[in-house]
């Protein structure tokens, strides 16, 4: 077992956190110390991150929420910047986000400091002069899907299929098991509704998705509808944006589970993103 890794890390979205807490999970499996810092959520930070601050401040969703977050956010990137060349890690991993991370990433491989990217941004699909960038700022691209390391290598930026962990996680679940473990009867129609994990999603959708609850419920009342929030601050942001009351025998709030409630359901709610990739896995 090598003895210690000095890694600094940001993730700037709830998935992303969730995926930094596997990498920092895998590699305890082969250093006996890792010294980790930067930006990350509650499962990061549960494994030892001390983070420089709060996700849901650079989480962004629509150009209201840029113009509102973009201030703190280049206050933080400049801070954290500075911490990581008075102090260099011995690698920095940036996780999805390429908005935020892929302009540190650059000024940290000009300093001599190895950088890696997992979540491959969608340049395969549109804006690809973005390319260029992350050819200058990552030392290695640690994508999701294979198609993608095929993509990378073939415009020589050094890259390595790492997997999708979701895939492996999902595969487990079981619809009757799932229902079980939320107390759901096994022969109830169960609706998961993910209005996503950005406030300013929830803020957005939470009101259309209830509504849409509400219409669902007069129709067909006999159908059960289980909302997993991101984080108990979403909670607070869904109760404090919309009147649950019409409803509220209806549904469902729970902090987190959202795999777990995706397995129970027949039919899925969600705002785009992982959950999307999530539902399918879980056959909702």
């Amino acid at each position: 077992m090598i003895s210690r890794l000095r890694l600094a890390v940001v993730a700037a979205e709830p998935s992303g956190d969730r995926l930094g807490a596997g990498v920092l999970a895998a590699l305890r499996q082969i250093y006996q110390e890792v010294d980790v810092r930067g930006i990350g959520g509650p499962e990061m930070t549960r494994l030892g991150l001390n983070s420089l601050c709060d996700i849901h401040d650079l989480s962004v969703m629509g150009v209201e929420d840029l113009f509102r977050k973009l201030p703190r956010a280049l206050a933080v990137r400049r801070r954290l910047l500075a911490d990581l060349l008075a102090d260099p890690p011995d690698l920095f991993l940036g996780i999805d986000s390429p908005d935020f991370n892929l302009s540190l990433e650059k000024r940290l491989r000009r300093a001599k400091i190895p950088t890696a990217h997992l979540v491959s941004p969608t340049v395969w699909a549109w804006r690809s002069y973005r390319l260029r960038k992350i050819r200058n700022a990552v030392d290695k691209m640690l994508v999701l899907f294979p198609f993608e390391e095929t993509f990378y290598r073939e415009r020589n930026v050094p890259a390595v299929c790492v997997g999708h962990p979701a895939a492996r996680e999902i595969a487990g679940l079981e619809r009757g098991a799932a229902r079980r473990a939320l107390h759901i009867d096994p022969d109830a129609t169960v609706v998961a509704v993910l209005p996503g994990s950005r406030e300013s999603e929830v803020k957005r959708l939470g009101s259309i998705f209830i509504e849409t609850i509400k219409r669902v419920a007069e129709r067909r009342p006999d159908v059960r509808f289980i909302v997993p929030l991101a984080s108990e601050r979403m909670r607070d942001v869904l109760t404090e944006t919309v009147r649950l009351e019409p409803v509220k025998h209806k549904v469902m709030l729970l902090n987190g589970r959202a795999r777990e409630v995706l397995a129970a359901s027949d039919v899925a709610l969600l705002a785009s993103g992982t959950a999307a990739l999530e539902a399918a896995l879980a056959g909702t």
